[in-house]
């Protein structure tokens, strides 16, 4: 057997003397009935006995052409959002190792990440070959998946709807109380929950104030992780600080003359 090279030539062939111990004379031939990858049939010939009277008969042999092993360098994988899901967009390099000036291209390639969760992850890169355009075949060339391909795959962004600031008495703080509202943007059927929502007032003085809300996740119940998912801080939710009330002691009037 051989590896692909480009050439219809045989890497040789081994033989023994004949029974009766007469010398085989001359080059043996060996030549492929085709030079591309493939299982072929191997012509073989070019001896004789130095015993006259004899012929050498030759039978048709077979050889598997192996393909020929490329390389690959500089494949990128790209950040993605988080969609639950492992696929990873691939940006194939550059190949190298071809036979003579043959060339080949890269047909499709595609990858997988490691993990379907959001972070830094590595992804497999997976081609498909294609003839080149000066002789190069596909079929004689293969090229074997890469790994190790880093990229990120960041939390998905949620939306909330409808939350809210209560009113409060002026206590010398921004603190507001929030009552989150309902989120939505998950992946297919995966929910995640609010596990802490706090707000400030936007000024600690009595008066009609805008609270911004800030959020913290909770894992869902169905499978939604909360690493996957990031909710931003929400503003402008309108609230009351009202004066507080005081309590006088100790006040009086005074007497007078009608």
């Amino acid at each position: 057997n051989k590896t692909y090279d480009g050439s219809a030539a045989g890497l040789g062939v081994s033989y023994s003397a004949t029974p009766d111990g007469s010398l085989l004379l001359g080059t043996v031939t060996n030549t492929l009935d085709d030079k591309n990858a493939g299982t072929r049939t191997a012509r073989v010939g070019g001896l004789h006995s130095s015993q006259q009277g004899y012929d050498i008969l030759y039978v048709d042999g077979t050889v598997e052409v192996e393909k020929a092993v490329l390389t690959v360098t500089g494949t990128t994988a790209a950040d993605k959002v988080y969609d639950g899901m492992t696929t990873a967009a691939i940006t194939a390099g550059t190949l190298s190792g071809f036979v003579g000036s043959e060339t080949v291209g890269i047909a499709t390639v595609n990858g997988d990440f490691d993990d379907k969760n959001a972070g830094t992850r590595s992804a497999t890169a997976h081609y498909t070959l294609a003839d080149g355009t000066n002789g190069g075949l596909a079929g004689n060339y293969s090229l074997a998946d890469t790994t190790g391909h880093a990229a990120a795959i960041t939390p998905k962004a949620l939306s909330i709807t409808g939350t809210t600031a209560a009113d409060k008495v002026y206590d010398g703080t921004t603190t507001a109380a929030i009552t989150a509202g309902t989120l939505t943007g998950f992946v297919g059927s995966e929910t995640v929950s609010i596990a802490t929502v706090n707000g400030d007032f936007d000024d600690k003085n009595a008066g009609t104030r805008s609270a911004t809300a800030q959020y913290t996740l909770a894992d869902g119940t169905n499978g939604g992780l909360a690493g996957n998912y990031s909710l931003a801080d929400t503003s402008g939710h309108t609230a009351a600080i009202i004066p507080k009330a005081l309590t006088v002691t100790g006040t009086t009037a005074a007497d007078k003359v009608y």
